[in-house]
């Protein structure tokens, strides 16, 4: 069998979750059940990043001429294509498809985030980071002025794009069932017997073994793009701030890992907040920090799954999380493998990861359950899902 996935970025593991994800279901499915597994994108990105490998790969420019992907996708004898979530390319590749001389190729639509939360994407943060550095000062400007109107059109066109990879996809992929009703009312829809739901998998193949736990240091630990929406960092600064004042804390670290276009700001709130304990390591595996640090926070405003949230908790580190997302509670059991905080509540988030700090048996036995509800999302599992789908 052959697959084409279609993500809107190449794909590394290390780049976001889209993309880790991506590689981790084509790992997966030629490990396991011998898949012939290609890639298409759209944008290239830095050669920093450790490409994932695919048979063959090809790189589009539009969505409205797909005569070299139509080519590409004959050439290869593709069976399936697995679109990650762009909804501007359903439409077209059906379409296409259809004049093709693979007709029997089958279309999946999966969404990696919850429904409609793209209209959160549509923000002025980069204008606003480029005018304070004073770059391309007449093209932001003209942004901000045209973006009122950007944003209504934008928001109009959403629902009609969401019934579009409905009606032109031969199944749409969900990550948890509390968003199949939001899926349906966005776009306007009855019918849900295209809808499959399946979990996103863990990226590593080994579990945290609880006898090493002594090794675990007084690390706190972030795993994210370094972008303000929806990750929300500077929440997370706020909240170490209170960490930083109280000097019974003295031992805890907190270490962010990842990158993204925030990461100068973020710098300069660690200064202006006077913060001495905050470290930014970039970009690497964060496997190996999983497996040291105790406690996990995320601040984000909204998720479609929160897979750094599994990965922390195969590790055994004890997460944190506002419930600003739905499929929170299919990860979080509060108070049992994590604590899923109210949303925008800081002050329990910051009385709750004070609580882990200094309560060292409550941490083991959390970091313990943590480990053992990620196993439900282990590779091995969700892969199988996939492959249900698949042959349907």
């Amino acid at each position: 069998m052959n697959i084409l996935f279609y993500t809107t970025n190449e794909v590394a593991p290390q780049y976001g979750g889209v993309e880790r994800v991506t590689a981790n279901i084509a790992n997966a499915l030629t490990t396991f059940y011998n898949v012939n597994c290609y890639s298409a994108y759209k944008y290239n990105i830095d050669k920093s990043f450790i490409k994932q490998q695919f048979v063959n790969t090809i790189k589009i420019n539009s969505y409205h001429n797909l005569n070299n992907l139509i080519q590409f996708i004959e050439q290869n004898k593709i069976d399936v294509i697995i679109n990650q979530g762009e909804h501007k390319l359903t439409k077209s590749l059906r379409l296409a498809l259809n004049q093709s001389q693979n007709k029997k190729c089958k279309l999946m639509f999966a969404l990696h985030v919850s429904p409609a939360t793209e209209i959160n994407f549509i923000t002025l943060d980069n204008p606003k980071k480029e005018l304070k550095e004073g770059k391309n000062i007449r093209k932001n400007i003209s942004k901000f002025l045209s973006f009122p109107y950007q944003k209504i059109r934008k928001i109009i066109k959403l629902p009609i794009l969401y019934r579009e990879s409905y009606h032109f996809a031969d199944k749409v992929i969900l990550l948890s069932s509390h968003f199949k009703k939001p899926f349906l009312e966005y776009s306007h829809l009855k019918d849900d017997s295209k809808i499959r739901i399946i979990h996103n998998a863990l990226s590593f193949h080994s579990f945290y073994d609880l006898a090493n736990y002594n090794h675990k240091k007084k690390e706190v630990l972030i795993v994210s793009r370094l972008e303000e929406e929806p990750k929300r960092i500077s929440l997370a600064l706020k909240i170490w701030k209170e960490i930083e004042t109280d000097h019974t804390l003295s031992e805890w670290k907190l270490k962010i890992v990842g990158h993204g276009k925030m990461e100068s700001w973020y710098k300069s709130l660690v200064i202006h907040y006077g913060l001495q304990r905050v470290f930014f390591e970039g970009t690497k595996n964060p496997e190996p920090y999983y497996n040291e640090a105790s406690i996990f926070m995320m601040t984000s405003s909204f998720e479609g799954w929160g897979l750094t949230l599994t990965e922390a908790q195969q590790y055994g580190c004890v997460p944190l999380a506002f419930r600003s997302f739905a499929s929170l509670t299919d990860i979080i059991t509060d108070k049992v493998n994590g604590f899923a905080i109210p949303n925008d509540d800081i002050s329990l988030y910051i009385k709750q990861i004070k609580l882990l700090m200094t309560d060292e048996k409550l941490r083991k036995s959390m970091s313990a359950n943590a480990i053992e509800s990620s196993k439900q999302f282990s590779i091995e599992i969700i892969i199988k899902k996939w492959m249900e789908v698949i042959n349907e």
